[in-house]
């Protein structure tokens, strides 16, 4: 050991039993007894070995008995420091000669810092109570920073020390560890610069060569920001909504994070939603499908901020907000194509899409669809119903509301009923009334008569009051709206009326020839039809005769009309309802004269020279409108006229005379 001070020698007289200390220089005197320590004073490492050794003289004739060290002594008594508790396993005792003495105290604690003499015992005397020893002073090492309190990028230093100067290693080595594992070699100082935060930890210090020996550790605190800031979901599996949710906010930062918020993106930009939270998570205790989004975590500390990248929560729900929709928008028009379209909210999106319209019950028209439209190429009239989409996501189910179709049409299936049904009678009233499907309803109605150009009525019934057999006939509606129009089929409107306008015609037209083929038809107007015909005739004068009864046959036919025929006649028409007369008819049969006569006026004899006057009769129709008398052999005519008269009549007027007949129809000669 290399030693700081200079021995030094300790002479001890014994004078009346009480110890004499003289200091002597140089060498001592075999006649004196004394010490000398090594060392004055000893610096030594907490936990380390340390030897404290001596020499000593005395007389040669003084034998020593007892060899001693304390740290200790009271009125002349010492503890021996190899019996003291304290030092216990800890003290040893050693010599190379017989005028030296090493105390070796191992395991030195601050408490053994004093100061230790040395004592011998002779069987005439002792030395070593009140003469000065070595002095003893354990440190400890001790890692002092500057400055005490350290801001990321500032310059630290740490310096290890000892409350004095090592003994044997007065410039010592120094190592340095942090959190137990060895940086390296450095003198007693260790300098950061810049401090990071990665620097913070615990140090020691140790010197080189009891590397077992090191100081208590001292933690350097760096304070820094916010920094490698993370958001974080607590889940084990997809988030469904519904379910509780945490975020978590882990940030590096010192002091600790004392102030959390929370962002999420609206749009393009990031709102606050949790603000200055002291915790560090943030719980959705009933996560909602709103909630899905980006958001990020700002911790802040009294040095700064930090932000942590963005993390994606994607709620997984049900399908909700179901809706059904149609295109086009506006009208739907027969025959159009048109598409519903079933929207629903869901994540994950829509798998299953089925369809259901309604008739007495939902009834299920297409099922399982993968795509959300349902198309009708030609949309029909019968397609108005109302339809709904029930749509399913692998989460849940849901239904939309029930969206009416109403299909726009033309007209069509336009008919015509009649009110009341059955027989229609003459000066009854009647309803005809127009029907159709169409959408919307027909805001058009127009009546028509069959054969009959202008239009009868419009409104959707057309009433006939008091009606007559001129009304009868077949009558239609045209109906029309928006979408187009549609006439119906004719309804016959059979009007039942008695027989009238009843009339005989007579044919062939024109004069009536005796011998020719006559026919009389009896004409009338009924409904329903005459079902029977009656004939009445009469003469010039007489009465009617009926002469036929019960034909089914309007005609009444003369196959070789005769004179005979020729009067007034008129037939009746009964049709099972009512009988209808005719007025009376007149056939005029035209004939060639016939029943042609003579007669003489005056009748008697005839005296010469008397007046004789021939009269011709005959009978023709028309009358006889030339007459001429002739006298038998006499190729010549006698006169003309229907007279003849003879006056002064003479013998050669004597003879047979006859008259000739003539009208249009032929010429007669009287016998």
């Amino acid at each position: 050991m290399n030693l700081s001070n200079a021995s030094k020698t300790l002479s001890l007289i014994m004078v009346s039993g009480i110890d004499q200390l003289h200091f002597v220089s140089g060498v001592v005197g075999e006649s004196c007894m004394n010490v000398t320590y090594t060392h004055q004073s000893i610096c030594a490492l907490k936990g380390s070995t340390v030897d404290i050794s001596c020499f000593y003289t005395h007389p040669s004739w003084h034998n020593v008995t007892e060899v001693s060290w304390f740290s200790k002594w009271e009125t002349g008594v010492t503890n021996d420091l190899s019996l003291n508790p304290e030092y216990a396993d800890r003290v040893e005792y050693h010599r190379q000669t017989d005028k030296d003495s090493t105390l070796k105290i191992t395991d030195l604690r601050e408490r053994d810092s004093t100061e230790y003499k040395f004592r011998f015992k002779t069987v005439h005397a002792e030395w070593g109570y009140t003469f000065s020893g070595t002095t003893l002073s354990v440190t400890g090492l001790q890692v002092a920073m500057t400055p005490a309190t350290v801001t990321e990028g500032q310059r630290v230093t740490l310096d290890c020390r000892t409350i004095c100067t090592l003994t044997d290693n007065p410039n010592p080595s120094y190592i340095w560890y942090k959190l137990g594992q060895r940086l390296t070699n450095q003198n007693n100082s260790l300098i950061l610069n810049p401090v990071s935060s990665e620097d913070a930890g615990r140090y020691s210090c140790a010197v080189e060569g009891f590397e077992d020996l090191h100081s208590p550790e001292e933690t350097l605190t760096v304070k820094y920001g916010p920094k490698n800031t993370l958001a974080s979901i607590r889940l084990s599996d997809e988030i469904v909504e519904g379910s509780s949710v945490t975020l978590t906010c882990i940030s590096d930062a010192n002091p600790p994070v004392d102030k959390y918020t929370w962002y999420k993106k609206i749009g393009a930009h990031y709102q606050s939603f949790s603000h200055g939270n002291t915790e560090l998570q943030h719980v959705f205790s009933h996560i909602q499908s709103s909630d899905t989004g980006e958001y990020y975590c700002e911790a802040r500390n009294e040095m700064g901020t930090h932000r942590s990248e963005s993390i994606n929560i994607d709620v997984k729900y049900g399908p909700k907000s179901t809706l059904v929709s149609v295109s086009p928008s506006g009208d739907i028009v027969e025959g159009s194509s048109v598409t519903l379209t079933c929207s629903s909210d869901a994540n994950p999106p829509v798998q299953s899409y089925a369809w259901y319209k309604n008739g007495s019950a939902y009834q299920s028209i297409f099922y399982g669809n993968t795509e959300p439209q349902q198309v009708f190429s030609q949309i029909k009239s019968s397609d108005s119903r109302q339809y709904y989409c029930w749509v399913s996501n692998g989460i849940s189910t849901d239904r939309s509301p029930s969206l009416d179709i109403d299909v726009k049409y033309a007209p069509k299936s336009t008919s015509v009923s009649v009110s009341p049904s059955g027989e229609i009678v003459e000066g009854s009233s009647v309803t005809l009334t127009c029907s159709s499907d169409a959408n919307p309803p027909v805001d058009k109605y127009t009546w028509y008569k069959k054969n009959v150009t202008s239009p009868k009525a419009s409104g959707q019934s057309y009433s006939i009051t008091n009606i007559i057999s001129e009304d009868r006939g077949e009558y239609y509606c045209e109906t029309e709206n928006k979408y187009g129009r549609l006439t119906s089929s004719p309804v016959f409107v059979d009007v039942q009326y008695d027989p009238k306008n009843t009339s005989v015609s007579v044919s062939p037209s024109g004069e009536i020839v005796e011998g020719s083929s006559v026919t009389l038809t009896c004409s009338s107007d009924a409904n329903p039809p005459v079902q029977r015909y009656s004939w009445s005739y009469k003469k010039n004068g007489g009465d009617y005769q009926r002469f036929s009864n019960g034909n089914t046959e309007p005609q009444q036919v003369f196959n070789q009309i005769k004179s005979s025929a020729t009067g007034d006649y008129y037939c009746e028409a009964w049709n099972g309802m009512k009988t209808g007369r005719s007025e009376s008819i007149n056939i005029d049969v035209k004939y060639g004269p016939k029943n042609i006569s003579v007669s003489v006026s005056p009748s008697g004899e005839i005296v010469e020279g008397s007046s004789v006057t021939l009269t011709c009769s005959s009978d023709a129709n028309p009358p006889v409108d030339k007459y001429t008398w002739y006298k038998k052999n006499v190729t010549s005519p006698k006169a003309s006229g229907q007279s003849y008269s003879i006056t002064n009549i003479i013998s050669e007027d004597r003879g047979e005379y006859y008259c000739e007949t003539e009208n249009k129809y032929g010429r007669l000669t009287s016998s």
